[in-house]
């Protein structure tokens, strides 16, 4: 669950984020943070565990780098990170209220957390899936309802 919080930030980063940012370096709070992490409990990892198993057998291959993901996928994304962006801007929401709404919303559109989460990885990695991302952000903002 806290990863599926982290990369939602870098994809909202990612989003607010020029095309001439493409080849930057990431920052590096996202290196320090995965570093930083205290190793999982008994209790996170049999959770982790479980929702591993309960993933779709298409769950996001290891490197998102080398990934491919399809159109609808990409559009999926999309669409969940412009919705995801209104939520995290939403005052009325405490930190927690906002977590359960960010992950309902990447259900929503028909993905699951892994694959979400391995979209915005390759967004960071990958140029033609940061470019394919941005044309179908930029589509899905012009469409969402004001």
């Amino acid at each position: 669950m806290k990863k599926v919080a982290f990369l939602i930030a870098s994809g909202l980063m990612f989003s607010a984020a020029s095309v001439s940012a493409q080849d930057a370096a990431p920052p590096p709070a996202d290196t320090a943070t995965d570093a930083a992490a205290p190793a999982d409990t008994a209790t996170d990892a049999a959770a982790d565990t479980a929702t591993d198993a309960a993933a779709p057998a298409t769950a996001a291959p290891a490197d998102p780098a080398a990934a491919t993901f399809t159109e609808d996928q990409i559009q999926s994304y999309a669409s969940a990170l412009v919705k995801i962006q209104e939520v995290s801007g939403d005052a009325t929401l405490d930190d927690a209220g906002k977590q359960a709404k960010m992950v309902a919303i990447v259900n929503e559109v028909g993905l699951d957390p892994q694959t979400f989460n391995a979209i915005g990885q390759a967004t960071q990695t990958n140029p033609d899936i940061q470019s394919k991302v941005q044309a179908a952000v930029s589509t899905a903002q012009s469409t969402q309802p004001s």
